[in-house]
């Protein structure tokens, strides 16, 4: 790997203030920060950066109304798969999320205007996983550090409209990124939705086209 290219450099020291560079990975980029003081440099400059944005955000409650229409509409006062206060972690944003967000927005490709959308997709205990954005008429999911998953398992997507029943965005990569076209009907909800949901589904997805497995990762939709 080309260490000495700059912009691998900068994309490696955000990961890395941000905690998602892990394991091998992690423990090889300490031993360059040791000799390399231009690295040492860039790691202050993403901490600078980041650090401060997410102390400066406080906590945000969605409106009660937002619970009531997902235990509604999810089933969740049938079915205990469904917790309403792992849900209610929704509008309690991580620093680590906020941070994760900060880093997407920092490196991602500029676009040309128009309505878009992303999210920090964690985990319940607030550990970013993915992040999904949309541009018109596509979407993008970044795997970050996902959960590992059984062989007769797949991680399904699902957009959550206000007052509405889940619409599934497709599969989630386990590594790497993918994008996919949004068909017209579906661009069209993301303006009544507060928030998308991963499930745990068989292989292919949920076979009822609703979910039918835990929820096990959650993300707050900002207008980007």
């Amino acid at each position: 790997m080309r260490y000495n290219d700059p912009e691998l450099q900068r994309r490696l020291a955000g990961e890395y203030v941000l905690g998602t560079l892990k394991g091998r990975a992690r423990a090889r980029f300490e031993r360059l920060l040791r000799r390399d003081s231009g690295l040492r440099d860039e790691v202050a400059v993403w901490q600078e950066q980041l650090m401060p944005l997410a102390s400066a955000l406080p906590p945000i409650a969605p409106p009660t109304r937002v619970w009531r229409n997902l235990q509604t509409r999810l089933g969740m006062r049938a079915a205990t798969r469904f917790s309403l206060a792992f849900w209610r972690n929704l509008g309690l944003i991580s620093s680590t999320a906020v941070a994760a967000l900060a880093l997407y927005i920092a490196i991602a490709p500029l676009h040309a205007p128009g309505p878009a959308y992303v999210a920090v997709i964690a985990d319940a205990q607030a550990k970013p996983a993915w992040i999904v954005s949309t541009r018109d008429t596509t979407l993008t999911i970044k795997a970050l550090t996902p959960r590992a998953l059984a062989a007769n398992q797949s991680l399904e997507l699902w957009l959550l409209p206000e007052g509405g029943k889940p619409v599934s965005l497709g599969l989630m990569p386990l590594a790497g990124s993918k994008t996919a076209l949004l068909p017209a009907p579906v661009r069209g909800q993301f303006a009544h939705a507060q928030a998308v949901a991963v499930s745990v589904e068989p292989v292919g997805g949920s076979p009822t086209g609703q979910p039918t497995g835990p929820v096990v990762y959650q993300g707050a939709l900002i207008v980007s």
